[in-house]
């Protein structure tokens, strides 16, 4: 309605009229209705409408009565009162031009008033949006167009209303926002009957968004469970998402039992990534993918009551597929399961710390039962195999005995890899890696970059569609102060996008508001050998900034919350009761595999990021400029070198704790070598270690001359590789350990040039160095490069860490003669 449309409206009674139409009233509707604030605004008697709801009788009169708090009707003696506060004036745009009905809406019914003529309908319009206005205290900005102040009533807060008939809210009390009748945004319900108590957000009558879920106590005789909600009955509390009135989202859950979920729900159920703490089972601790309702996927389960872990495949709340047992006492059990048993049909790997294997057919809780070959020190027994592998006495049949074996280092991979790796290389033979274990993790991580389904598209559909949504739910930090214009072309690849509002509507939305991408618009993939290296050096700059703050956040950002649970998942897997050497070559898989899923995400944001492990052929970013110039283009490092800190910094303590239980028995012999050299004094060391004869006269004679500072400072420089955590890092500070030793120590005291030194010299210079250094754990920081330094290091770091095992061998062998003594 217009401007002059409200001219309609009538004022109050005054008192003498209150007072004359309270003694007209019959003595029971009086009593009912008579207040001494209570005052008439409008009434059917002077402006003729009927009612029509639910609860009064078709075909019989009635009458309205407006007054200053609600809206009563009256129909013989039967009186029903709407509190004003908490009735809606629902107009659609057809029903205020054609119809002569005015729809309200209550919290728990609906009527109409219906009219003879529109103006009749326009008087009782505006007085009801006026009296609706007046009782919540709504200041009447829009006083002259009736259509923005019924739109201005339709959000209401902190109003409360008792529930007597809702079959989902009955005998409870809601106070908070409303929308239209039903509870719409923050809010709080509790019901007395059935101990339900909530608070947090609504959205159309429902729990929807962040909330509180109580049950205070066992639901009584009587009353009512919510129609649309979960299976409620062992849940005691929920704090977490709603959608749509149903547990979906990330929360956590307590039982009347004492379990404690923390995890993704879908609809009501255990859904996604979660773990469970199960307080009838000594607090057993499940961590891992739930489908239904039930553990299914990949999962690790911490039994407290026989004391074992288990990692590998779970189906509908069983151990399902292959996987690892690791017990108490460190028995190591490779296999595959069905229904929680052992496949007896498949091989099965058994080993114990003390050096026993066994690779055959088992059954049954650690039952040996058929065909296999047992390793016991340094004999190997073929045959067939029955007993208990605790108990250590079996039934051969049809044995065969082969005594030149060597036990379990027979089976370590010797062909090409260094000595200092030797691993069983029938550990990780029956259990592979695969993507989806960490499906679920990254799946939700997918849904936060706005992909609902969990997956994403084209390169440059999955482009726009991750800055566009990312930009509109991430913090200010993330933002740039001025956002550039997008370009009106861009290239991805080969593929050309047109201009922005030509693309689908769901990104077109947001793309004129915010940029693509935090550094210059993606360009082409050229070749061209003429680049800048500080064009390179500051896009990798920005790169490394903006991956290092999203890393960081582990409470906005998708990227810091994904690698916050995926540190959590691997501590969990590899630590604690389950922590074994045996799953060393299980965590060098899973952090091989975690850098190359964590690779594709990031190459959501940045669409030509390098591929793994491989240098980038060129890439570039266009200038404001539209002019094509060679200088625009750059190239960046390889993926690996900027995924490798960002990752190795939350996972290096649990993955280095493996290798430690790896060398256990080198490195006490390791030990005790270095601290009967490091007994020595420094001449005599140099003695033993057959240095070159100058330096141990220099030694001797100057003990504070420069070379002699010089090779203390290697020392010193050595002794921070215990600082480290990345595996490049580390090779590249011993690589220039080992380089320094030569040019400021050697060829300073042999009085040549580079390359006049042979190794007869340089490697007792280098032990000496290591010794003075005393690095701890140097076998473990040794096998930690071979495996994850050498794919992406320059040239020379193969020969660097072969001079450091021999380094190595020589302190172990002097821990041997004096084990030996």
């Amino acid at each position: 309605m217009s401007a002059g449309d409200m001219d309609g409206a009538r004022a109050y009674w005054n008192k003498d009229q209150m007072s004359q139409f309270w003694e007209r009233l019959p003595d029971k509707l009086r009593v009912c209705l008579e207040q001494p604030h209570r005052v008439m605004r409008l009434s059917s008697d002077d402006v003729p409408v009927t009612v029509s709801c639910a609860s009064i009788k078709k075909g019989t009169g009635n009458k309205a009565y407006l007054f200053n708090d609600i809206l009563a009707v009256v129909q013989g003696h039967v009186v029903l009162e709407f509190p004003l506060a908490l009735t809606w004036v629902c107009l659609s745009a057809t029903n205020q031009q054609a119809s002569y009905k005015i729809p309200l809406q209550c919290p728990e019914s609906e009527l109409s008033l219906h009219c003879k003529d529109l103006t009749v309908k326009q008087t009782w319009l505006i007085c009801l949006a006026e009296t609706i206005g007046s009782s919540i205290h709504v200041p009447m900005l829009c006083m002259n167009v009736l259509d923005n102040l019924l739109e201005q009533l339709k959000e209401r807060h902190q109003l409360s209303y008792a529930y007597s008939q809702h079959p989902d809210w009955k005998g409870g009390t809601y106070t908070g926002s409303w929308l239209n009748g039903l509870p719409h945004g923050h809010g709080e319900y509790g019901n007395s009957n059935n101990g339900i108590q909530y608070k947090g957000e609504f959205l159309n009558g429902k729990y929807h968004g962040h909330g509180l879920w109580l049950k205070c106590h066992w639901q009584m005789k009587g009353s009512v469970e919510p129609s649309w909600s979960p299976a409620f009955g062992k849940i005691r509390q929920y704090n977490g998402h709603w959608k749509n009135g149903l547990m979906d989202g990330f929360g956590v859950a307590k039982y009347t039992d004492g379990d404690e979920y923390h995890g993704d729900w879908t609809a009501g159920v255990r859904q996604g990534h979660g773990y469970i703490i199960e307080a009838d089972q000594g607090k057993s601790r499940y961590s891992g993918d739930w489908i239904n309702d039930q553990r299914h996927g990949y999962g690790i389960y911490d039994d407290k009551v026989r004391r074992y872990r288990y990692l590998g495949n779970f189906q509908h709340d069983c151990y399902h597929g292959t996987g690892i047992v690791i017990t108490s006492t460190g028995t190591y059990c490779e296999a595959t399961f069905a229904a929680n048993k052992v496949v007896e049909s498949q091989d099965t790997l058994l080993m114990d710390p003390n050096g026993r294997s066994f690779l055959g057919k088992v059954s049954g809780y650690f039952q040996l039962s058929g065909k296999g070959e047992l390793i016991l020190h340094n004999t190997k027994i073929t045959g067939s195999f029955v007993g208990n592998w605790f108990e250590g006495k079996f039934q051969i049949n049809h044995a065969s005995m082969d005594c030149s074996a060597c036990g379990a280092e027979s089976y370590a991979i010797s062909d090409h890899h260094p000595p200092i790796t030797h691993i069983d290389q029938r550990l990780c033979s029956i259990t592979k890696v695969s993507n989806a274990k960490w499906k679920a993790l990254f799946e939700r991580c997918h849904r936060r970059l706005g992909f609902p389904d969990g997956e994403h598209g084209s390169d440059s559909d999955s482009l726009l569609s991750i800055w566009n949504y990312w930009h509109l739910v991430s913090s200010c930090q993330y933002k740039p102060s001025t956002p550039p214009a997008i370009h009106k072309q861009f290239v991805i690849g080969n593929t050309r996008l047109t201009r922005a509002n030509s693309l689908p509507s769901k990104l077109n939305r947001t793309s004129k508001r915010h940029p693509v991408s935090p550094v210059k618009q993606p360009f082409s993939h050229v070749d061209s050998p003429e680049l800048k290296k500080s064009n390179n050096d500051r896009l990798c700059h920005v790169m490394k900034e903006y991956l290092g703050k999203a890393f960081a956040d582990s409470e906005h950002h998708p990227l810091g919350i994904l690698m916050k649970q995926l540190e959590t998942f691997y501590h969990e897997s590899y630590c604690g009761i389950g922590a074994s050497r045996f799953l060393l070559p299980h965590g060098i898989c899973d952090a091989k595999n975690m850098i190359k899923q964590l690779h594709n995400i990031v190459r959501l944001f940045f669409p030509r990021f390098p591929d793994d492990n491989q240098q980038l052929s060129m890439y570039g970013f266009r200038r404001s400029s539209p002019i094509d110039d060679p200088e625009d283009y750059v190239s960046i490092a390889t993926g690996y070198s900027l995924l490798q800190p960002l990752v190795f910094g939350r996972i290096f303590p649990t993955l280095f704790t493996l290798y430690v239980l790896q060398h256990e028995k080198d490195n006490q012999l390791y030990c005790r070598g270095l601290f009967n050299l490091n007994r020595l004094s420094p001449t005599d060391l140099a003695s033993q270690l057959e240095c070159p004869q100058l330096f141990v006269k220099h030694l001797s004679a100057d003990p504070e001359s420069d070379i002699v500072k010089a090779l203390h400072c290697c020392s010193k420089k050595l002794a921070q590789i215990s600082t480290l955590f990345t595996a490049t890092e580390i090779l590249a500070h011993m690589v220039s350990t080992f380089t320094e030793v030569e040019q400021n120590v050697l060829l300073p005291l042999l009085g040549g040039s580079k390359g006049c030194s042979g190794a007869d010299d340089l490697l007792p210079m280098a032990i000496f160095v290591t010794v003075k250094a005393n690095v701890p754990l140097l076998g473990a920081v040794l096998h930690y490069l071979c495996d994850f330094a050498f794919d992406w290091y320059e040239e020379g770091g193969d020969y660097t860490v072969t001079n450091y095992e021999v380094i190595y061998s020589y302190i172990v062998d002097e821990g041997k003669r004096l084990q030996l003594t």
